[in-house]
């Protein structure tokens, strides 16, 4: 669908429009889970919904990063799916690389840019297609 290619095709940080959990800062944005220390991957409202949905802790630490919320957007649950596995199977646009500092700190770098950032290269993007489905109620769809 034509929302689906505008939301992917945007690059850059910080269009994530989190209308989603509302304690989320800017969807896409913040330190994805998988660059976090393992005492932190998980944040306690990421925990709390899993505890309260019974779904697993990893998506809803995912769908919290990418603005989805799972207790009322159920429908847009796919796209925490979607950044889960692309983040796990380290699929990566062309030019990405993920890395480790010497202190154990992971990130990703785009080695043509010189740019890095704890954030999956995927994961604005996708919570932009997660805005642009909210906004034209395609979200509903479970």
């Amino acid at each position: 669908p034509a929302y689906a290619a505008a939301a992917l095709g945007g690059g850059g940080r910080g269009a994530g429009g989190g209308a989603g959990l509302e304690e989320e800062e800017e969807a896409g944005e913040g330190v994805a889970p998988e660059c976090c220390t393992p005492e932190h991957r998980y944040s306690a409202r990421a925990i709390e919904l899993s505890r309260q949905t019974g779904i697993d802790v990893e998506l809803a630490a995912y769908a919290e990063h990418v603005g989805v919320s799972v207790t009322r957007e159920p429908g847009l649950i796919w796209v925490a799916h979607v950044a889960e596995r692309v983040s796990r199977e380290a699929q990566l646009p062309p030019g990405w690389v993920l890395r480790q500092a010497p202190g154990g700190e992971v990130y990703y770098e785009n080695t043509g840019l010189a740019q890095h950032q704890r954030t999956h290269p995927l994961h604005p993007p996708l919570a932009r297609l997660a805005a642009l489905l909210r906004a034209t109620g395609d979200s509903d769809d479970a």
